[in-house]
């Protein structure tokens, strides 16, 4: 439904395209008003909020929160599966920033705060850190090593489910792990986050709660976004794990204060060193 709202706001009217940037901001709060105060809250009529509705082909404001809602609790739609060889590259282009935007979006309003919060303690008082994750997910699992580097923390990034299950052997409960899968159900992820677990290391789980990584995990991050892998390359839930990443190492960043300033003095200094003059 929030990619179905993008993707008509060029046909709305001003009042309605008002109704539709305030859903927009705030999915879960409208599926709990009514329709009366919804228009207090946007500002508008209650004719204007039907309108909204009929604009989107919903007969009234109560078959649309339900499809919201619906939409809210499996996850932003994949709408690269709804391009077509007819698609120009403008409906291309509109298309996937789209459903990418509408998936940022969504996983603002998901994620779980105080997770976030138990996943900065860990990373904080982790001697060392390993990322593990493999294709796509392993992609996130090297821009994780990148930024700690950055910020001057310790890590390292493993792609290969055979070392990075002797590396997690290796760890002890003064380690952390931050382990990727868009999933949630890699086999070779799960077993090297239970071997660094049962070594008293912590495990950052980036996929859904509730997915078999995700119950076993001391912290889990969950964008709330989901993609049907077996028919789909996972990219929208890609750009979501790397988002997520992002927040990690921004909160670590001010938590740590003058520290991570001085490393980050530091990394700019080796990176530029690296530059032609």
């Amino acid at each position: 439904m929030l990619s179905r709202i993008e993707n008509s706001k060029s046909k709305f009217r001003r009042s309605e395209l008002k109704v539709a940037n305030w859903i927009l901001e705030n999915p879960n709060k409208c599926v709990k008003l009514s329709i009366g105060a919804l228009a207090e809250a946007v500002g508008v009529s209650e004719p204007t909020i039907i309108r909204f509705c009929r604009a989107l082909e919903c007969e009234g404001y109560q078959l649309f929160k339900v499809l919201l809602g619906e939409s809210l609790s499996a996850g932003v739609p994949f709408i690269h599966d709804q391009i077509s060889e007819l698609d120009d590259t403008r409906a291309i282009v509109d298309k996937v920033l789209n459903s990418a935007s509408a998936a940022i979006l969504r996983a603002r309003h998901h994620v779980d705060l105080t997770e976030i919060d138990k996943a900065i303690d860990i990373l904080d008082n982790a001697y060392q850190i390993l990322c593990f994750g493999h294709g796509a997910s392993g992609v996130v699992a090297r821009d994780a090593q990148h930024k700690l580097l950055r910020v001057g923390i310790a890590v390292a990034a493993y792609t290969d489910p055979h070392v990075h299950s002797l590396a997690a052997s290796l760890l002890t409960e003064k380690d952390a792990v931050i382990a990727i899968s868009h999933t949630g159900m890699s086999r070779d992820v799960i077993q090297s986050a239970k071997l660094a677990l049962e070594n008293g290391c912590r495990v950052i789980a980036v996929t859904p709660k509730n997915s078999k990584l995700g119950e076993i995990a001391s912290a889990c991050i969950d964008s709330g976004v989901r993609e049907d892998t077996n028919e789909y390359m996972p990219m929208i839930s890609r750009l979501t794990d790397l988002v997520m990443i992002d927040v990690l190492i921004v909160a670590l960043a001010l938590h740590r204060g003058q520290t991570f300033i001085d490393a980050m003095e530091r990394s700019k200094r080796i990176i530029r060193s690296k530059h032609i003059p």
